[in-house]
């Protein structure tokens, strides 16, 4: 399914990432795996504070996170 204004990828393997930002927080949604049910996803939320957003992107490179999904 894709919602309008986004992009959907799925390929075998990849570690995927949809972010929904807001003026205090920003949610996040790690997708690991082909999109089927067996899949793994993990969803956090982290503050805009700086300090947080250092937090955010070291998370993402811990999971070697290369793609952003993100609404249009």
């Amino acid at each position: 399914m894709q919602i309008e204004g986004t992009m959907q990828t799925t390929i075998p393997g990849v570690i995927s990432c949809g972010m929904d930002v807001h003026k205090d927080k920003i949610d996040v949604c790690v997708r690991i795996g082909d999109g089927s049910p067996d899949g793994k996803v993990i969803e956090k939320v982290f503050s805009t504070m700086r300090r947080s957003l250092f937090e955010l992107r070291d998370w993402l490179i811990s999971l070697n996170c290369l793609t952003l999904h993100s609404k249009i």
